[in-house]
């Protein structure tokens, strides 16, 4: 069972913090945390779908470092991808989990489009849920007229 924000909250000890200070505590490790703690300077990083810079951990120095993922023109801003949803997931699924874990909406490039390209979008998602469809009804078939074979010890 998933807990609330509030449920878990509630079921902490806070000592001599109120809840207000705890609540906040909490607001900024989500939004800025990563796997082991917070960096305070990649965390100041904005999000991008198609980001032009990733994260990584370094073990030997015990740091996470940003390096360019691709080539970044001198001026522009310097982006990362707060999840691991790549642009090859849907937009309307990459933005619905970026506002649950993250609490904004997403108006990267990727993912400001205009109505017609949302449209555009939906229609090649439905077409490859189709595909997928018949080449399982398609697999489904040759299961049923294929010999299958019986093995005796």
């Amino acid at each position: 069972m998933l807990r609330t924000r509030e449920d878990e909250m509630e079921s902490l000890s806070l000592g001599g913090i109120s809840q207000e200070t705890a609540t906040l505590v909490w607001q900024i490790l989500e939004t800025n945390g990563f796997q082991n703690g917070v960096f305070l300077k990649i965390a100041r990083f904005n999000h991008s779908c198609s980001p032009n810079c990733q994260f990584t951990w370094n073990p030997e120095t015990g740091r996470r470092e940003i390096r360019s993922c691709k080539r970044v023109e001198q001026g522009e801003e310097l982006t990362i991808s707060y999840s691991r949803l790549d642009r090859g997931v849907p937009r309307r699924l990459r933005r619905a989990h970026l506002k649950e874990c993250f609490h904004f909406d997403c108006w990267c490039e990727s993912c400001d489009k205009s109505k017609e390209e949302i449209e555009k979008e939906e229609q090649e998602e439905e077409k490859m849920k189709e595909m997928e469809r018949e080449e399982q009804r398609m697999e489904e078939e040759q299961f049923l007229i294929l010999p299958h074979c019986s093995y005796t010890d």
